[in-house]
């Protein structure tokens, strides 16, 4: 009896898992998808203006190549 209750445990354990996983990867798309909306938004909205695209600042010591 107390191997079928640690099995049971273990799926019950499983599904929580997958459960908030699955949430959590929903979020992030959201988060994501919102985000990328928002900057498609600015974008379209510069262009409009005839002003380009920002370009991220880096600091001259900066020696990442990318």
């Amino acid at each position: 009896m107390a191997k079928f209750g640690t099995t049971l445990a273990k799926a019950t354990l499983l599904t929580v898992g997958a459960f908030i996983g699955a949430l959590l990867a929903r979020w992030c798309d959201q988060f994501l998808v919102a985000r990328s909306t928002r900057q498609a938004d600015h974008d379209r909205d510069r262009y409009a203006q005839g002003l380009g695209p920002l370009e991220q600042v880096r600091p001259k010591n900066d020696v990442r190549k990318f």
